[in-house]
C-alpha cells in the first residue's frame, strides 16, 4: 500500500462521483440536448404562431441535469420536477407581492423550501426559480401572476430576458 501524506481536506476537494461510463455519458448528454432543444423549439413555435409569448428560464437547465444525468434520484422524478418548480414560483410571487425588494429574495427561497418540503416536492432548481422571481419583481408585474407561476408568459415587447 502506498502511503499518502496529503491532508484529509485535500481529498474533500476532489470529485466524489465516479467517472461516467460511456453509455451513461452519451444518454445523459443526448437527453439534455433533446430535452432543452424540444423546449426551445416549442417556445419558438408557439411564440411565432402568436398563441402565447413563452420563454425559457435558467432553472430549466438545472432540472435537465437532474432529470437526464441522475434520473433515479428522488429529486429528478416528475412530481418534484413539476410541483417543486410550480410551488417555488408561487412562493416567489407571494414574496415580491408582500415584501420589499431587499427582503423578497430571502423570503421567496425560504417559503419555497418550506412549500417544497411540505408538498414532498423538493427540487433544487425550484430554489433557483424562487430566487429568480425574488430578484425580479418587475418580471412578476409584467407577466402576471398566472404567467409567472407557470413560468411561461412574457409580454411581446419583453421577449428577451437580460
Amino acid at each position: 500500500m502506498i502511503s499518502d501524506n496529503r491532508p484529509v481536506w485535500w481529498f474533500a476537494c476532489l470529485p466524489s462521483m465516479p467517472f461516467p461510463e460511456r453509455g451513461e455519458l452519451l444518454k445523459a448528454t443526448l437527453g439534455g440536448f433533446l430535452g432543452i432543444s424540444t423546449c426551445s423549439l416549442m417556445v419558438g413555435l408557439v411564440s411565432n404562431l402568436g398563441l402565447q409569448s413563452l420563454f425559457l428560464v435558467a432553472p430549466l437547465g438545472a432540472t435537465a441535469v437532474l432529470v437526464f444525468a441522475v434520473p433515479n434520484s428522488p429529486l429528478a422524478q416528475p412530481w418534484p420536477a413539476v410541483m417543486g418548480n410550480t410551488l417555488a414560483a408561487i412562493c416567489g410571487v407571494i414574496a415580491v407581492t408582500l415584501a420589499s425588494p431587499q427582503v423578497a429574495p430571502v423570503l421567496a427561497v425560504t417559503l419555497a423550501f418550506a412549500a417544497m418540503l411540505i408538498g414532498r416536492a423538493l427540487h433544487p432548481p425550484g430554489g433557483a426559480v424562487a430566487l429568480l422571481l425574488g430578484l425580479s419583481p418587475n418580471l412578476v408585474r409584467e407577466t402576471g401572476i398566472l404567467g409567472t407561476c407557470l413560468n411561461i408568459e412574457l409580454p411581446p415587447e419583453n421577449r428577451t430576458l437580460t
